[in-house]
Formats: structure tokens, sequence, C-alpha cells
């Protein structure tokens, strides 16, 4: 009997035991859980742009955690939302601290980017800064700061060798990137490509040509198939006339088409299929008025004359309120085309009447660049928005 009663007792004991640290473990589970959903809650704020919100759920949450872990992994997210909030000050101390703190972490790769961004744009510390963004590039490929930091060296390069600021742009933009981040790299690289592309720097398929006797840009252009002004810009002739025989020239190697997505009102113009610059332009006030489709611009004028078919009325050559600006890229496609605006707030915005208007420089960029017969495809539609009667009458003028 004695030993049955040990027995007995024995398996109550191993069954309560079980069920402890059964309870124990669910209650770990069930706190880590909790842990995990309100740290996805921070992201979602810092995603919305609520930083202060963000910081404070941190702030309280941090004391609770006991998890080193997660611990390291709450203040890194601190770090990296006090740099979006513009509080460099303090998120380099925090950041400078972690690095000294916990100096062999797998996860440096975000404090060595945010500390080179400050140095970049706030101690315009040139050095200090690309060795921070050479560190995430050789040590921490992997992580998601990478591309940041491949970014910030290519800002570094553009002064000092812009092949290699291009070279760098161009593999991000294979890469998938957030849209702040894709953005930003399309900007540089329309400015590093443009500034590539006037310049006496050769790309793979540029060329070098000697003028001769009787040679008129218009005649060099048409022979190399690119726009006149592009040959001008390109070598900084600022008189047609003044071109002489024995000078040598650069001819640059394009092959321009442009994509116009209405979703986001974006031109992108593409050299050879890649992408080269991106424009905000302004489409349809209504869905449809754009359409989508492939066409080719069938000609080009500079100052045109428009008629505006509500009224009839004709507005001249420069005429301060002529609705098409500077510049007239003319589709295949009736009344249909891209031009300037004397309108420039509307850019980034659906009011027109089907056409696709850009801001004055950019069309007259545009217009230097694309020569006649230049394939335009345009993609994507208009968000589904409900407007006021007022909003209904107070733009649909504008071609």
């Amino acid at each position: 009997m004695r030993n049955e009663w040990w027995v007995y007792l024995i398996g109550i004991l191993v069954v309560v035991g079980g069920l402890a640290i059964g309870a124990h473990t669910f209650r770990q589970k069930s706190r880590e859980k909790r842990v995990e959903q309100q740290i996805a809650q921070i992201e979602s704020l810092q995603s919305e742009n609520r930083y202060d919100e963000a910081l404070a759920q941190i702030e309280a949450l941090a004391p609770r955690v006991r998890d080193v872990a997660t611990q390291n992994r709450l203040e890194r997210l601190a770090i990296q939302i006090l740099m979006r909030a513009q509080k460099t000050d303090e998120a380099r101390k925090r950041a400078e601290a972690y690095l000294q703190a916990y100096p062999d972490d797998r996860h440096l790769g975000m404090i060595h980017y945010v500390l080179g961004k400050i140095a970049l744009e706030q101690e315009n510390n040139r050095q200090k800064a690309g060795q921070h963004f050479e560190t995430v590039i050789t040590k921490y490929s992997n992580d998601p700061s990478s591309a940041g930091a491949l970014l910030g060296l290519a800002n570094l390069d553009v002064s000092v060798d812009i092949l290699s600021a291009k070279k760098r742009l161009d593999e991000l933009t294979e890469m998938p990137l957030d849209r702040d981040l894709r953005s930003s790299v399309e900007s540089l690289l329309g400015q590093v490509n443009t500034a590539i592309l006037y310049s006496r720097n050769l790309l793979p398929g540029d060329q070098f040509y000697d003028v001769k006797q009787g040679d008129a840009p218009i005649h060099i252009a048409k022979r190399f198939h690119v726009e006149t002004d592009l040959i001008l810009q390109c070598n900084n002739i600022k008189d047609p006339k003044l071109l002489r025989a024995g000078r040598r020239i650069k001819i640059p190697k394009v092959d321009f088409s442009i994509l116009v997505n209405i979703g986001d009102n974006t031109l992108t113009l593409l050299n050879e299929g890649k992408f080269f610059k991106k424009y905000r332009v302004r489409t349809g006030r209504f869905s449809g008025l754009t359409p989508t489709g492939q066409f080719k611009i069938e000609d080009k004028q500079e100052n045109p004359q428009w008629e505006d078919p509500e009224t009839g009325k004709i507005y001249k050559r420069g005429a301060p309120d002529n609705e098409l600006g500077t510049r007239w890229l003319k589709f295949d496609h009736p009344g249909l085309g891209i031009h300037g605006t004397i309108h420039p707030e509307s850019i980034g915005t659906y009011a027109s009447k089907g056409c696709i208007g850009m801001l004055k420089q950019d069309v007259e960029e545009l217009y230097g660049l694309v020569p006649r017969g230049t394939l335009v495809t345009i993609i994507g539609e208009r968000p589904k928005t409900t407007y006021s009667a007022t909003e209904l009458t107070s733009e649909t003028k504008r071609p």
C-alpha cells in the first residue's frame, strides 16, 4: 500500500509540474504575441508618419520587455523613427550609444546607415559618411538599409565620379525598393543622366564626330537620328552658325521612349528601354479623357498657337493666356499631346481635357530630347474620386 501511495503521489506531482510548465509556457507565448502585436502597431504608426505616437508606444513598452533581443529591436526601431521624424540629434546620440554597447550585433547595418546619413546631411562630413555607408555595404549587405547606403554612396560620387554614381543608381533601379527610397533614387538618377548626357563624358555607344565643311547641326542631327537641340546642348554650342569645320563634337547614342502613368500622374523618359528621368504631369479631369495605349509624337512646335475647343477663341503664339505654354508635342491621335502649362499648380492633379501637361522647364527639356516619331505608351487609370460641382467646372477647359 505504501509503495502504491508513493507512485500515486509522484504521478500527481508530475501532472501538476507539467501543468505549471504548460501554464508558464502559455503565458510566455501570450506575452510574446502581445509584444509582437504592439511592435506591429508601432511600425504601422511609423508608416503613417505618426512618429510621436510611435515613439510614445516604444517608451511605454520597452520597460515591460525582458528579452534583450526584443529590447534591442525596440531601440533600433526608435532610432529609425527618430531619424524619419528629423530628430537627428537624439537619433545620433542613441545610434552611437547602441554601436558602442553592441559592437557585435548582427543588425548594425541600420545603425551605420543612420550615422552615415547624419554625417552627410547634417555634419557635411563626407569622409565619415562614406565610411559608414561602406561598412553597411561590405559587412551588412543583406540588411534592408544597404539600398539606402548605396544611394548615400551615389550621392557622394556625384561630385567626384559621376559615372560611378550612375552605375550605383542603375543597380538600385533593379532592386525592390520602398516608394520613398525609389523616388529618391529616380530623382537623383534623372539629374545624373541629364548631366552626363549634356557633358563631354562618353557612355557606351556615344561617339565623337569631326565637323566637315558645310555641316550644319540640323544635318548632323538627322544623320545620327538625334535632336538638333540635343547636339547643341551636349557641345555647349550657343549659336548654330558658329559651328566650324574641324571641331570635334559629341554625338550621344539615344533611343528615347516615353511612359505615362495616369495612376500617379508621372511621365517617365526611357533611353533604350531603361530609366532616364521622371517628371510629374497632369492628365485628364475625368476617367478616360486621357486614353491609354501606344502613340507616336507626330509633330513638335515651339510657342504653339492654340484654339480653345470650347469657345473657338484662338490664342496666339507666346500669348500669356495660351494654355499650351511654350511647347507642344502632338500625338498621332486627334487633339492629344504633351504641352506646357500656365497653371503650374495643376501639375500632379487630374485637371486637363485629355492632354499631358508639364511644368515649363520640364516640357522644354523633354522637347529638346525626343524627336518626332518617339513612341509614347500611356498606362494606368485615375483613382475613383467624387468631385463637387465647383471642382467639376473649374478646370475643364484646360487642354
